[in-house]
Formats: structure tokens, C-alpha cells, sequence
């Protein structure tokens, strides 16, 4: 996040985190309901790494920069 906001990103990041917090609420919404308190916590990982991706994603695509894990995977 803090490389796409420094490049220039701001757009694309406020997006991102938009999205992933709809996300967040709509799955915490559907498995609380099912799991109660172990739901949440399921959304909420669920969320994180799936925002996490998306992130990864749009610096490689945009900036063609490897990021995170995968700049050591290399």
C-alpha cells in the first residue's frame, strides 16, 4: 500500500482498500450468521490476504515491480 500511494497510486489504493472493505463486511455479514465470533475472524483473514493479492497484483501490473514473498520467490 505504501509503495502505490508513493508512486502515485492513490486512486488505485483507495480502491483496493475500498473493495476490501465491502468484502470484509459482506463476508463477516454471511459467516457470522453460520460460525458466530469464529466467522469474523474467518472474514476478516479471508479479506486480508485476498487484498493482499490484489495489491501484489496492481504493483506488479502498474509498476512491474515484484512485491512482498514474491520478490523472494524470485
Amino acid at each position: 500500500m505504501h509503495v502505490m500511494t508513493m508512486t502515485g497510486n492513490e486512486r488505485g489504493a483507495a480502491a483496493l482498500l475500498l473493495a476490501g472493505a465491502l468484502g470484509n463486511v459482506v463476508a463477516g455479514v454471511a459467516l457470522v450468521g453460520m460460525v458466530g465470533l469464529v466467522g469474523a475472524a474467518i472474514a476478516t483473514a479471508m479479506t486480508q490476504v485476498i487484498l493482499n493479492l490484489a495489491i501484489a497484483l496492481f504493483i506488479w501490473r502498474r509498476l512491474h515491480l515484484l512485491s512482498g514473498v514474491l520478490a523472494l520467490l524470485r
